[in-house]
């Protein structure tokens, strides 16, 4: 692999060199971390093992089944149907809190389980 400004006599990767010619990295691990590319099954790990996520879905899915059962005016407009549905998922984010930790959890074991094996150090 070729590299601007390295040599032939270069015995570590000359890509690897910092400016003023030594051998160690450009960067630490720290900064690794913090410029980690962003993928498609990153970004689905991350939603499924954050209890956030967890707690807008069921605030979703329990303003989806409550709002039609909580709106018994026949006379209440869009904007009152949206405000309602609005204030129930709220609600339901809000009361999910330790289920969706739970959640979480759950799919942490789990995935350890599957990526480590049942006898894990």
């Amino acid at each position: 692999m070729f590299c601007l400004g390295s040599t032939v006599d270069d015995r570590v990767d000359p890509c690897l060199r910092n400016a003023d010619n030594s051998d160690t990295k450009p960067y630490t691990t720290g900064d690794l971390l913090s410029k980690r590319q962003l993928t498609i099954r990153y970004i689905i790990f991350y939603i499924l093992f954050l209890p956030d996520s967890w707690q807008v879905l069921t605030g979703v899915i329990a303003a989806y089944f409550l709002t039609p059962l909580v709106v018994g005016l026949p006379d209440t407009g869009y904007g009152g149907k949206a405000m309602l549905f609005i204030m129930i998922a709220v609600i339901g984010y809000a009361a999910s809190g330790v289920p969706a930790r739970w959640i979480t959890r759950f799919f942490i074991k789990w995935s350890k389980y599957l990526l480590l094996g049942p006898k894990r150090p």
